[in-house]
């Protein structure tokens, strides 16, 4: 039987750690609220909504040819498409659906971690997802992380735990089998999960879950046979499987080609770090403190713990090779430098299982442990806050310039202070003769070295404390100082230092009801049936307001589809195209949406030439709140 955790020894009723979870989940929900209104719209949630609206409408299937490019498992299309179905298209429909999983999600992380450490643990759980917008704001927004986050909780909160029924852990096998048919990079789940429950819940049990995990697994795969071996033969290298050629994708030369440097790599996992800084220090905690063999509290939190550490580091492994360029992708991925800042994006799909990692170790906790192992700690925790300072050098570097500090510098000139302030960035440029590069970079990295020195000296304070009170029970200096390192960070969360930091698509203003503004203006002007020529914008969400009408499907990705080399019908074929699909597909068109920054170059020229396009419409801005010159020019071609 599981023990008692020690951490509910606490001298406060249960029915307050219930109600400051019910707070933190209502905060959530506001802060989620907010989000979903404010965040320009972008590439991925117009990528899914669009397609999966014509999947489930039957205008097309996953990977038919001459089609959408569909670079993901069917499921991650077809899920937002039946809820659009059900409740009307639009980015209303794909961001509440969100919300909605993100409160499932929240309400999933509260059960399992009840179960596992206790009624303080799980409130604790929901204010640590509570207090870090980043997270936030990533499960706001219609993207695959919400969906595989809110997957993959239930997942673990129908199965683990001592005596789960045997109908709850078929049902996780099968939400198991699903996640990799939402997103292929999930697939190490499950293997681990199947291999979890055999080992927790016995061979009976484990057979039936092997069965039913594959058994969904593969019955995905027939339905969109052989089609989905597109996705496979995308990222499997031609040497493991060269039976693969036919569905490869064609050779061309890809338009979003980046060659990022080294520093840019090493940028990408310190914003991972920071923006998801509990879950990264909770697994460093729990690894640092884990205890031996015998001193598990529970022999069900020690499988539990073993399974969510190995599933967190191998997931990370996966996805840092995936997007930090040491991968030789295919065409079809777009190079091995196509996103290597979506690592902290990426992290969102599997962060919770750290936080889930903590409670589950927590009741056996290592506390004391030898010196030379607290020195590591100690490096540990100067060497992260530092390096988190310096991933923050913007906006935080570029803030901390404009501060006023008194002009000592001065004396080394005048040989005597002199009166008033001076900006730091004239200190460091003028007077220190500094770079504005470095100085930016300088500032936020002594400030987190700063931050870490001080959590140091609080945590030496707290064990003299602890010494002085209870002088039989030694706890290591680096125990105590990884707790206190947490909490900081938990407090830091909200700041710009953390979560705050991630700003990519802050906006204001009501983003849905101004792309509800914008689809209603295109609905009222072009008719079902009409063809779309489409170059508006990043985001494809407007045209989920045109019912009927028909696109060309490759568009819908912008430039990260467009090749500059190809056979023009191969690429066509497998969701691609290129300078001569355009203008082909411009000559066929009814009317042509160009978003204003798009309208240049060729584009421009062909239009002004061409006499039958005639200007009809100028929308309301996308965004007004964030970015200007952000309509879309309707061109109509008189037949």
């Amino acid at each position: 039987m599981q023990k008692v955790s020690r951490w509910d020894g606490l001298a406060l009723p249960g029915r307050l750690a219930d109600g400051l979870a019910l707070l933190g989940g209502i905060f959530y929900l506001y802060q989620s609220w907010n989000f979903a209104h404010q965040q320009s719209s972008f590439l991925d949630e117009g990528k899914y909504l669009v397609p999966g609206y014509f999947y489930t409408t039957g205008r097309s299937w996953p990977f038919q040819d001459f089609g959408f490019w569909t670079n993901q498992m069917p499921l991650a299309y077809l899920i937002p498409g039946i809820i659009q179905v059900i409740f009307g298209p639009g980015l209303r429909t794909g961001r509440y659906f969100a919300i909605v999983l993100g409160l499932l999600m929240l309400f999933g992380m509260w059960i399992t971690s009840r179960r596992l450490g206790g009624r303080w643990w799980a409130a604790a759980t929901v204010l640590i997802l509570a207090m870090n917008p980043a997270v936030i704001k990533m499960y706001s927004v219609f993207t695959t992380q919400v969906l595989i986050a809110c997957m993959l909780t239930w997942m673990l909160a129908l199965s683990l735990g001592e005596n789960r029924p045997a109908w709850q852990i078929y049902l996780a096998a099968g939400l198991a089998g699903a996640i990799p048919l939402v997103r292929v990079n999930l697939v190490p789940v499950l293997p681990l999960f199947l291999t979890y429950i055999y080992w927790q819940n016995g061979r009976r049990i484990g057979i039936w879950t092997i069965v039913i995990g594959v058994g969904v697994f593969l019955f995905g795969h027939a339905v969109f046979w052989p089609g989905i071996l597109r996705i496979w033969a995308a990222w499997i290298p031609v040497q493991i499987a060269p039976f693969l050629g036919p569905w490869r994708p064609p050779e061309g030369q890809t338009l979003w080609n980046p060659n990022p440097g080294l520093d840019s790599r090493v940028l990408s996992i310190l914003l991972g770090f920071r923006f998801h800084f509990v879950a990264f220090v909770g697994v460093a905690m729990a690894l640092f403190l884990w205890p031996s063999r015998q001193g598990w509290k529970s022999i069900v939190n020690y499988r539990a713990s073993l399974f969510l550490a190995s599933l967190f580091i191998s997931l990370y492994l996966l996805h840092a090779w995936a997007s930090l360029g040491v991968n030789t992708q295919t065409f079809d991925s777009l190079g091995q430098n196509y996103c290597t800042f979506c690592l902290p994006l990426y992290i969102a799909f599997f962060s919770n299982l750290a936080i889930l990692l903590i409670v589950a170790t927590a009741s056996s906790w290592r506390w004391q442990f030898s010196a030379w192992k607290s020195v590591v700690i100690a490096v540990f925790i100067l060497a992260l806050a530092t390096l988190m300072g310096y991933s923050a050098f913007d906006p935080l570097g570029t803030e901390m310039l404009t501060w006023r500090v008194p002009r000592f510098w001065e004396m080394y000139y005048a040989r005597e202070f002199l009166p008033g302030l001076i900006r730091v960035r004239r200190l460091m440029l003028v007077q220190m003769e500094l770079e504005l590069g470095f100085v930016r970079r300088l500032l936020p990295t002594v400030a987190g070295l700063m931050v870490g020195i001080s959590v140091l000296l609080l945590a030496a304070g707290i064990r003299s404390l602890l010494l002085r009170r209870k002088p039989g029970r030694v706890f290591a200096f680096g125990s105590i100082a990884l707790v206190v390192f947490l909490v900081v960070g938990w407090l830091l969360s909200p700041s710009e230092v953390l979560g705050s930091g991630y700003q990519n698509y802050d906006c204001g203003g009501d983003v849905i009801a101004s792309y509800e503004a914008v689809g209603k203006s295109l609905s009222e002007l072009i008719p079902p049936g009409a063809k779309i020529y489409w170059r508006g914008g990043m985001s494809a969400v407007p045209l989920v307001y045109l019912p009927g009408v028909e696109i060309y499907p490759p568009q819908i990705n912008d430039g990260y589809s467009f090749r500059l080399s190809g056979d023009s019908q191969s690429l066509f074929r497998y969701g691609f195209w290129n300078q001569e699909l355009a203008e082909q597909w411009l000559a066929d068109a009814d009317f042509v949406l160009v978003r204003e920054p798009s309208l240049s170059g060729w584009l421009e020229e062909a239009i002004q030439d061409d006499a039958s396009f005639q200007l009809i419409l100028q929308t309301p801005d996308l965004e007004p709140a964030c970015t200007d010159n952000n309509w879309i020019f309707v061109f109509q071609r008189e037949r």
